[in-house]
């Protein structure tokens, strides 16, 4: 149960890969990776520290690249520099995708539920 369960990229360079261990979930090493060069080489970013198995990884729009959204058994967090370092937003380990609908509304849903998050910007 260990892997890459989520993926997405911003544009063609950069992307950021994320996972875990299911069956560890608390596990935050080894479960996060980012690209700027369009997949031909991964870094693993954000080591100790963040969240632990995600289930869905988002950038946000207009962010350059920058910030990251990512939802899963940890809860919500956020990261502003490239999954460097993540910010715990929600508790709630109930969500298991999120999809932005606009430059500051996400989506995300999970057992039973379905909620709209506002994201300053900034």
């Amino acid at each position: 149960m260990t892997g890459i369960f989520t993926a997405d990229f911003y544009n063609d360079k950069i992307g950021f890969i994320a996972g875990g261990n299911y069956d560890k979930p608390n596990q935050d090493f080894q479960n996060k990776a980012l690209t700027i060069d369009g997949g031909k080489t991964w870094n693993l970013v954000g080591e100790n520290q963040g969240f632990g198995y995600t289930s869905c990884v988002q950038f946000v729009p207009n962010s350059n690249g920058k910030k990251l959204v990512s939802v899963g058994t940890s809860g919500l967090f956020y990261s502003k520099d490239r999954g460097t370092t993540w910010q715990l937003l929600s508790t709630d380990c109930s969500l298991y995708t999120i999809r932005f609908v606009d430059n500051v509304t996400a989506i995300a849903a999970g057992k039973d539920k379905i909620i709209k998050i506002k994201f300053l910007s900034n």
